[in-house]
């Protein structure tokens, strides 16, 4: 990891650039900045219901860049719980890429529905509609290298029973994200769109959920994150 934000932060922050190729700096800067924080290191995810016991949260998310052979591994830990009628989410984690470019991350989410309506005839089945801001922090093991993000989406779910308590759900999650990338004295900051989606088997049994999801942010040539997740409710 550190190959690619090294480069692109010293660039962007000496203000070497000429004004239009700054701008696509700032770009990239929000991307990497995303990246080093839970909210773009790690698969979106489905919502539940938001009076369900607390939940805990295990997340795995990679980045693998097309024209060279560098990954980057995201592994989180965390949970959520109900809180003023959502659900209020921590999560800790490793930053993982090669030659032990290394990060650690933290972040704090919120997740509220704005509306939830049947789906035909049926109780079972529903759409639904949340808000889901998030704030992370990460921190390079080597250096000073730190990044800071704040990100919103609205995340549109189609909830549907699958079998006697197992529920299905899918989502797709549009946003908007905000990262800054700061060295030393030196900081720069940029903002992108994301986009967040997965399929999910919620109550498989014993308050176990899992998850395929991603999170695209959106910069020319960058990857998409890819991922799993596994949850437990009580």
């Amino acid at each position: 990891m550190k190959k690619f934000i090294t480069a692109v932060a010293a660039a962007s922050l000496v203000g070497f650039a000429m004004p239009a190729q700054a701008q696509e700096e700032n770009d990239a800067i929000a991307f990497f900045a995303l990246i080093m924080t839970p909210h773009g290191a790690l698969p979106s995810v489905a919502s539940g219901p938001a009076n369900a016991g607390p939940s805990l949260d295990v997340r795995y998310g990679r980045y693998s860049f097309d024209g060279s052979d560098y990954s980057i591994n995201n592994i989180g830990v965390g949970g959520n719980f109900a809180a003023a009628g959502g659900r209020m989410g921590i999560m800790l984690g490793i930053v993982s890429g090669e030659d032990d470019d290394n990060a650690k991350m933290a972040g704090i989410d919120y997740n509220r529905s704005l509306m939830s309506r049947p789906v035909g005839a049926s109780t079972s089945s529903s759409i639904s509609l949340a808000l889901h801001p998030a704030l992370g922090y990460g921190k390079a093991d080597e250096g000073d290298l730190n990044a800071i993000s704040a990100a919103v989406d609205l995340p549109v779910q189609l909830s549907m029973a699958a079998g006697k308590t197992m529920q299905f759900a899918a989502h797709l999650a549009p946003g908007f994200g905000y990262g800054r990338l700061s060295d030393g004295d030196l900081s720069e900051s940029g903002t992108r769109a994301t986009l967040g989606g997965g399929v999910s088997l919620l109550n498989v049994g014993g308050g176990l959920g899992v998850n395929l999801g991603f999170r695209k942010i959106f910069l020319d040539e960058a990857p998409t994150q890819w991922g799993l997740g596994m949850s437990w409710s009580r």
